[in-house]
């Protein structure tokens, strides 16, 4: 099972997925991908670097197990590169390849999360501290989910209740999958 968690800038993604290796020891957890490149991003990426970013997405796609954790999926990729396309012309082409892939492989994960921006923004050096962007962003992940089809579960309040849904989420889809089977 591929698991997505997505959403914009300082979410609690990233705190969230750290919280879920306890939780689930044989699992395997996939880093954010935009972290280990030291290139600029969100307002300042290039399109070689957002080219890069989606490649590498699509490369995660094959981590082997039974249980993959995301932080961050190419649907993350297709939102930033959309921002970033209603700024910058140049970046409309990109942001089109981003759709195309993402419609081929939307599927690949078996769900969702995605986590609104109702913590505070909080610095790390990284990510941009733009609140308007980061409510751009988020905006722009909706309107993704919707037009390509795609279900996810808005995961809302404290990190142990939103650890409680997730683990609810994948105790129900084990059941589905486990009835499918029968």
């Amino acid at each position: 099972m591929k698991v997505c968690l997505s959403g914009a800038q300082s979410c609690g993604k990233t705190t969230l997925l750290d919280r879920l290796k306890p939780l689930y020891p044989k699992g395997r957890f996939i880093k954010e991908v935009v972290r280990s490149l030291n290139k600029p991003v969100n307002n300042e990426a290039s399109i070689e670097t957002q080219l890069f970013i989606y490649l590498k997405h699509c490369q995660n796609l094959m981590e082997p197990g039974e249980l993959v954790f995301y932080d961050r999926g190419l649907i993350d990729s297709v939102v930033y590169a959309r921002v970033l396309s209603s700024k910058h012309p140049n970046f409309i082409e990109t942001a089109l390849a981003g759709n195309d892939l993402l419609k081929v492989f939307k599927n690949s994960y078996d769900l969702y999360f995605y986590l609104p921006p109702n913590i505070p923004l909080i610095g790390d050096g990284f990510r941009s501290m733009d609140s308007s962007y980061r409510q751009e962003v988020s905006d722009v992940f909706l309107d993704v989910f919707k037009e390509h089809q795609i279900p996810y579960v808005s995961l809302e309040g404290t990190i142990e209740e939103r650890l409680s849904t997730i683990a609810l989420i994948l105790e129900k889809y084990n059941k589905d999958v486990h009835n499918k089977e029968k």
